[in-house]
């Protein structure tokens, strides 16, 4: 390791002392003249976005501007370049890109799951977590590979490896031939994101381990460097790392749009600033984004449209994707109107698309000066280098583009690209397509030229009349006077065709004559011109004209700003209003009330003001002149359905399942608030749910308690009075019986060894919280002399289930396991909260009675497999009748919709009355999960979480009429179609519109079909 680092220091300082000193390079062959100064006349120069001279001058001279302006001395002894009228710009710097660095092979994957780093030295135990790795060792200059950036516009690229949660360092790459220029900084940037990348290590296998892993990850390195003095016995190169790139810009490569908000938190928690490379989705949560007000880079790579002729593709295809592709072009403007702050990127996008995107936001009111300042002057201040390029002023890097017009036109294109004061490429290849019909007009003489074939490879044809005598062809044609006339023949030709560049030739025979025409194409391949000569060796001019077919015509007419989309909030989701639906003010009157509560069930009035219960009863007395009176005579009204287990609206993973113990993982941090499902659960009366983390491992998750918010953010989803909850498990899950002979290596195996790792975590947290107490109680002088003990976020929330600050929920079946976990609980000091499913619960009511546990279990599921043979039908009544706080959950999306007819199933099979059945799935799941004072009962002073069902709500027969949450109605079965013909007609216009851009030529992506992932319990893999 050290002769590798002592390697790696000596190129490095070769390499910038040759960058510096160029004095210090021995020179081969004859030695250089010195460097002349250029000057460049005759030109408009666009000094940053907003500045603009005319007729100006440019200066330049060791690869710096020395003079830029009007009017200003050229040296005498300078190389002059007279642009005619030609622009010149800043070029642009790219942020994001991996450009020259040397891939990194994944490493071949184990049969079995690896848990620990394979990594040799004093590193970060995870893999995927590499502060250290800096890229400007792993940089293979090549200038082949430096083109595509070039032909697009840029001087300079930010280059990393993109492997890993935590990436390491990239370096400033000049897009130079002369190598000994490229590096102007080795360290530009660090980088961060959510994926982990090559590494083989087992955690993290889900988002929210991603996110846990970065968090404690800031946690580590913050105590790292407060202490690291202290403990000079045990150095660690990866916080040494981080220590030293604490100052770079931090920029976020996200995957999803939602991980932006995530990544954000992290952001405020760790008290860093990051720049967030986003997916170019972002004017869909404009709001939410301006709320925070991030640093974003923006893709431009709009997506294509798709073939859907088949009426059965369009039904595969998601609103959010078809959404999309409408109105990704509006995200530059969107972002401009609402003054965040973006950087655009090039990612994956060649010149000619890179371009056309450019200027499809422009059509979409995006500003050609806020493009240009986001690809020059923002990039260069975030990186901190906007005194040495950006812009065009005295004493700058001489990087700049020269451009036929003006940058973003239609029709303009870039031919130089100066990088360092030397010209990179001259003339860079558009790749135009020339297809189609032209009018050839040589010596006064029209024919028709078609262009066919491939872009890439077009064939040409000439098609020109011929004057021919009837007789002396065979023919025999006479006029009214019968005299023998001519007539005129169409013949085609074929024609040599070559084009490079812009440059186009052509050569063919015409009768006896032969002609080779050379020239250029211009005007986007509307039009060529030049000089030819015929087979007498006389010059002529010549041009080529295409002629637009209807659909560009058609396109051209509309080409206005005025005719841009608009996108409308929360368009790309199905039965979601663009506002989110304001409190109602309402008294329903002479509705038969299920109220989970005191009063029982009865027929009266219920009155709903301001989102909370304001009365309920018989004839209730009202003094609100505003108020709103619906008579609900023959209808019922319950509490809103509280599912205590569910896995809905869950991104990217429900288990964590690669450790025995992963208490530091949040479902909180990966709610998806644009799952379909949460507006499935309102169509079936549910209002509020725990999120819980699936049953992989004994300590899973923390959970999250939400209500179904449909349309709002995910943090708006949350309860903010509930306490926290965790998902533990026992069982088959945990000790892997049924994950195959190669998940045999992690702790636990057997059921015995399950109880001894709950023994183990919770004996550890006991001692972490004593020397965090202990610490605490020191002096501040005291203190000082002393290490803080390290935060352990895993740790952590096992010592707030001790100190009774977060609840546990239990998945659980076998009766001796549940025992098992109870005195294990007592002996530490805290209560189960909730055993889940517990379909073995009948068997141990009395002991779960003393140990003050409550049950959420299914209502007649088993023989799925082998540790559920024992389960009854009657267990719900049973648990219920012993005093237990009992409910009735779902574990499943589809059934989370119909647990009213779950809860009615206690009437069938253990003869519960109608209205304990209903708090089954109301007022104790509210109890277990501790938001009982808010919800789960129809009672003053609580949430309007309300359900109108047009006959008894345990009824198989009846349905949801009206679902409200907070007061508000975000579920209304009478609109219900409405919402359906609306969401298909916007759908369907769409379609239309994509078919039409087909017709019209445009390229199509294959078919992407959308895809509903539904968790489950035991779902052990990331969602890809």
């Amino acid at each position: 390791m050290k002769r590798y680092l002592l390697f790696v220091s000596s190129f490095l300082i070769t390499l910038f002392s040759l960058a510096q000193n160029k004095d210090f390079q021995p020179h081969i062959g004859i030695k250089d003249k010195l460097d002349l100064p250029e000057a460049f006349l005759n030109t408009t120069i666009h000094l940053d976005s907003k500045t603009t001279l005319k007729d100006a001058i440019l200066v330049i001279k060791n690869g710096k501007i020395i003079n830029v302006g009007n009017n200003i001395s050229i040296p005498k002894n300078a190389i002059i370049h007279n642009l005619k009228g030609k622009h010149i710009y800043p070029s642009f710097i790219e942020l994001v890109s991996d450009l020259n660095i040397v891939n990194e092979k994944k490493k071949e994957k184990s049969y079995s799951p690896q848990y620990t780093s394979s990594k040799k030295g004093p590193y970060h135990w995870n893999e995927a977590v590499r502060p250290e790795y800096n890229s400007i060792e792993n940089i293979d200059p090549d200038f082949k590979s430096m083109k595509g950036y070039l032909n697009k516009g840029y001087g300079m690229v930010v280059s990393h490896q993109k492997n890993g949660i935590v990436r390491g360092s990239g370096a400033l790459i000049m897009l130079t031939k002369e190598f000994e220029n490229i590096f102007l900084l080795d360290k530009a940037a660090s980088f961060y994101s959510f994926n982990k990348g090559n590494s083989n290590q087992a955690y993290p296998s889900s988002l929210m381990g991603s996110i846990a892993l970065l968090r404690q990850f800031f946690i580590d390195s913050r105590w790292y460097k407060e202490y690291k003095s202290e403990k000079k016995s045990k150095i660690n190169l990866s916080y040494e790392s981080q220590i030293d790139n604490e100052n770079l810009p931090k920029i976020f490569i996200l995957d999803n749009k939602l991980d932006l908000f995530r990544a954000n938190k992290i952001a405020q928690e760790a008290n860093i600033d990051f720049i967030y490379k986003g997916n170019g989705r972002e004017y869909e949560n404009i709001s939410q984004i301006k709320n925070i007000n991030p640093k974003l880079i923006v893709p431009l790579n709009f997506p294509k449209p798709m073939d859907l002729n088949n009426p059965y593709d369009g039904i595969a295809v998601s609103t959010s994707d078809l959404s999309h592709w409408k109105y990704a072009a509006t995200n530059i403007q969107t972002l401009e109107k609402e003054e965040v702050s973006f950087c655009i990127t090039s990612s994956n996008l060649n010149s000619k698309a890179f371009f056309k995107a450019i200027r499809q936001s422009i059509y979409n009111n995006a500003s050609k000066e806020q493009i240009l300042y986001s690809l020059t002057e923002l990039p260069a201040k975030w990186l901190g280098i906007n005194n040495q390029c950006g812009t065009l002023n005295k004493g700058m890097i001489a990087n700049f583009l020269i451009t036929e017009k003006e940058l973003f036109d239609k029709n303009s294109k870039i031919v130089e690209n100066w990088v360092v004061g030397k010209k990179q490429i001259d003339d860079p290849i558009f790749d135009y397509d020339v297809r189609g019909t032209y009018t050839l007009v040589t010596e006064n003489k029209n024919k028709e030229l078609l262009v066919s074939g491939s872009s890439k490879s077009p064939k040409v044809t000439l098609i020109y009349n011929v004057i021919r005598d009837s007789i002396n062809n065979g023919d025999i044609v006479l006029n009214d006077k019968k005299e023998i006339i001519k007539t005129k023949k169409e013949k085609k030709e074929n024609v040599s065709f070559s084009r490079g560049s812009n440059k186009v030739s052509l050569s063919y025979k015409e009768g006896d004559n032969f002609l080779r025409l050379d020239g250029v194409i211009e005007d986007g391949s509307h039009k060529w011109s030049g000089e030819g000569q015929d087979k007498n060796g006389d010059w002529f001019n010549w041009s080529a004209i295409r002629t637009p077919n209807k659909d560009e015509i058609k396109k051209d007419s509309t080409n206005k700003k005025t005719n841009a989309i608009k996108y409308i909030n929360n368009q790309h989701l199905d039965f979601c209003s663009p506002n989110y639906p304001k409190f109602d003010n309402i008294i329903f009157k002479n509705a038969t009330i299920w109220t989970s509560d005191n009063l029982e069930t009865f027929v009266g009035d219920l009155w709903i003001k301001n989102g909370k219960i304001i009365s309920v009863g018989v004839n209730i007395s009202y003094d609100d002149k505003n108020v709103n009176i619906i008579d609900l005579d023959g209808k019922h009204i319950s509490p809103g359905i509280i599912d205590e287990h569910s896995h809905i609206a869950i991104q990217n993973g429900v288990n964590e399942g690669s450790n025995a113990i992963t208490s530091e993982v949040r479902i909180g941090d990966v709610i998806n608030p644009e799952d379909i499902n949460i507006y499935r659960q309102l169509s079936g009366g549910v209002t509020a749910a725990q999120l819980l983390h699936g049953s992989a491992n004994p300590v899973g998750g923390q959970s999250a308690i939400i209500k179904m918010r449909w349309g709002q953010t995910a943090e708006r989803m949350k309860i903010k009075s509930a306490p926290g909850f965790i998902k533990f498990a026992l069982g088959e899950n945990v000790k892997q019986s049924n994950w195959g002979w190669r998940y045999s290596v992690r702790y636990p195996q057997t059921r015995m060894g399950v109880e001894q790792i709950y023994y183990d975590a919770f004996t550890e947290a006991k001692e972490y919280q004593l020397a965090i107490n202990n610490y605490n109680t020191l002096s501040k002088k005291k203190k000082a002399d002393n290490i803080e003990p390290k935060r352990n976020l895993q740790l952590e929330a096992l010592s707030e289930i001790v100190n009774k600050k977060r609840f546990i929920t239990c998945h659980s079946y076998i009766q001796s396991e549940i025992n098992m976990l109870m005195k294990m609980a007592d002996s530490m000091g805290f209560k189960i909260n909730t055993f889940t499913h517990i379909l073995e619960g009948y068997k141990v009511a009395d002991k779960m009675k003393e140990h003050g546990a409550g049950a959420s279990t299914f209502s007649d599921w088993w023989a799925y497999k082998f540790e559920v043979r024992d389960a009854i039908p009657y267990n719900a009544c049973l648990l219920s009748q012993m005093g237990i706080i009992t409910a009735i959950n779902s574990d499943d999306a589809e059934m989370g919709r119909r647990l009213n007819q779950e809860a009615s199933k206690a009437i069938k099979y253990g003869g519960c009355s109608e209205n304990e059945a209903l708090k089954l799935v109301t007022i104790n799941p509210a109890k277990l999960l501790h938001i009982d004072h808010i919800t789960g009962s129809i009672k003053k002073g609580k949430d309007a979480d309300l359900v109108i069902w047009d006959g008894p709500p345990l009824s198989i027969y009846s349905k949801v009429e009206k679902t409200y949450v907070d007061g508000r109605l975000l579920y209304d079965h009478n609109t219900q179609n409405k919402l359906i013909i609306d969401n298909e007609s916007r759908r369907s216009s769409i379609i239309t519109e994509m078919i039409n851009a087909k017709k019209n030529g445009a390229v199509t992506q294959s078919l992407k079909k959308q895809i509903n992932k539904v968790h489950k319990c035991n779902d052990f893999e990331i969602e890809q």
